[in-house]
């Protein structure tokens, strides 16, 4: 997406909790120290694994916030778009730019369809979620699935939130096209996305029981 707002004139910055993984020279990475206490919580105390979400909800929050404002003082953005775990600071005092937040599936929607247990922790933490969606300029989504979902929960009409489905990178499709021909009849698969079992990834592979299969995983 970024590639596509330069090739159109646009100045495009990234706001990387961590490490960028990709970087072509043409685009500013603001690369921002990522805080964990959120996994020193799931990993260390008993009852940690309650209070994770929400507080990485906050603290992902404030720290890709904080480097928002102060890019925003050096050079005033005119747009920001960001995924639904980082939207809680959009609803905190103060002047902000215009905010489109990208609706792309959250961790409470993740469990209640794979099966997983729900935790009180992780219907806090997309309650904290949804407090920052209220305060977007507009909402989009990545598919008519995520969209319905959204829409029953803000009362949105069908065509209040756009879908607007991931892009595929050239590079990757071009891959998946190089792959070797197989039999018509065996399935051809192309995965993009983190191979987590709680994303239900594992269980499409095991249920492909042979044809070419090419994998992303981000």
């Amino acid at each position: 997406m970024a590639d596509a707002l330069l090739e159109r004139g646009h100045r495009v910055s990234i706001i990387a909790l961590g490490d960028p993984s990709v970087s072509n020279g043409r685009l500013r990475m603001i690369q921002v120290a990522r805080p964990n206490l959120h996994w020193f919580l799931y990993r260390g105390l008993p009852f940690g694994k309650s209070f994770a979400m929400p507080v990485r909800e906050i603290e992902w929050s404030r720290c890709a916030w904080t480097a928002l404002a102060e890019l925003n003082k050096q050079d005033p953005v005119d747009l920001v778009e960001t995924g639904e775990n980082i939207a809680l600071h959009q609803a905190a005092p103060g002047e902000k730019p215009p905010v489109v937040i990208r609706g792309h599936g959250n961790g409470l929607s993740i469990k209640r369809y794979s099966g997983n247990r729900v935790a009180w922790g992780d219907r806090l933490g997309r309650r904290l979620q949804l407090v920052g969606m209220r305060s977007a300029n507009a909402i989009t989504a990545v598919s008519k699935f995520q969209a319905r979902e959204l829409g029953k929960i803000f009362r949105f009409r069908k065509h209040a939130i756009h879908v607007i489905p991931n892009p595929i990178s050239p590079a990757l499709l071009q891959q998946a096209l190089a792959q070797p021909e197989v039999e018509r009849t065996n399935p051809v698969v192309l995965y993009t996305g983190r191979i987590e079992l709680n994303k239900g990834s594992l269980e499409l592979l095991r249920s492909v029981d042979r044809g070419c299969i090419a994998v992303s995983s981000c």
